[in-house]
């Protein structure tokens, strides 16, 4: 997970800790069925910027503020993300 991290953002910051979600399988397409995911949980006490310079912006949002993207036909969002809502949501309700 910390490898993945690294590979992908720039943590401005330091992490605090991390704590698996979940687990995430799905079929629906050919790069799906080869891959497992494990979902965690990052605390940081900063900031996150994509590393990828095709990636035009990025950056940290509330909940709610995922949920409109999610219920929103305009945004086109990969399906391990719609599966990794429901737990984020349900840790963050148990608070």
């Amino acid at each position: 997970m910390l490898r993945e991290l690294e590979e992908e953002v720039e943590i401005i910051g330091n992490v605090l800790s991390s704590r698996v979600l979940g687990y995430i399988n799905s079929d629906v397409d050919e790069v799906s069925k080869v891959h497992f995911g494990i979902l965690y949980l990052v605390e940081i006490d900063g900031d996150v910027k994509p590393k990828d310079p095709e990636v035009a912006r990025g950056g940290l949002i509330s909940l709610n503020e995922l949920e409109d993207i999610l219920s929103n036909e305009n945004f086109v969002v990969e399906e391990w993300s719609r599966i990794a809502f429901e737990p984020l949501k349900d840790y963050f309700n148990e608070e």
